[in-house]
């Protein structure tokens, strides 16, 4: 689609220039929460962010907070709503490197409505929703970079006892 293309032209240039790549969709495809590949998310949206070396996706929709390690491969659905994943886990620490992976970020933790996770997949690094240890931490995701690094972190401000944060260099 034009919608497409366009998004591989965003992300061809800005690597092109040497920035970083930071896409953020609403509806995530890659989740532990309650909706995943549903109504109508794509799974190839994921698939492209991945194959073109997103550095980081942020996304919401679910009212939970859910981090990946660095991850590439690929997603899929079967039937309406599961998830099937090849990904590979290419970093599961805090200090990762570009080109290496793609880390997705589901910040829907600001306070309405909190939910439920699923469970703990292999490629889940952090998570947060009403069923955790602790309950749900509330918070939002800050995110800085300069020409070296990016850096992410998770800031608090209620709720729970989630930390997170990491960085990815060249």
């Amino acid at each position: 689609t034009p919608e497409r293309t366009g998004l591989v032209n965003w992300i061809d240039e800005a690597k092109a220039n040497n920035q970083w790549v930071v896409v953020g969709p609403h509806m995530p495809c890659l989740s532990n929460g309650r909706h995943g590949c549903d109504k109508g998310t794509d799974p190839d949206v994921t698939n492209l962010l991945i194959a073109e070396g997103a550095d980081l996706v942020l996304q919401g929709h679910e009212h939970q907070y859910t981090r990946s390690h660095q991850v590439n491969g690929t997603v899929g659905r079967t039937g309406i709503d599961p998830v099937t994943t090849n990904l590979n886990i290419v970093d599961t620490d805090a200090q990762m490197v570009q080109g290496a992976g793609t880390v997705f970020a589901i910040v829907g933790n600001g306070g309405h409505n909190p939910r439920d996770t699923t469970g703990t997949p292999s490629w889940v690094a952090k998570t947060s929703g009403r069923n955790t240890s602790g309950g749900i931490t509330y918070g939002f995701a800050k995110v800085t970079s300069d020409s070296d690094s990016l850096d992410y972190e998770f800031v608090r401000t209620s709720g729970g006892s989630l930390q997170d944060s990491f960085t990815i260099t060249r």
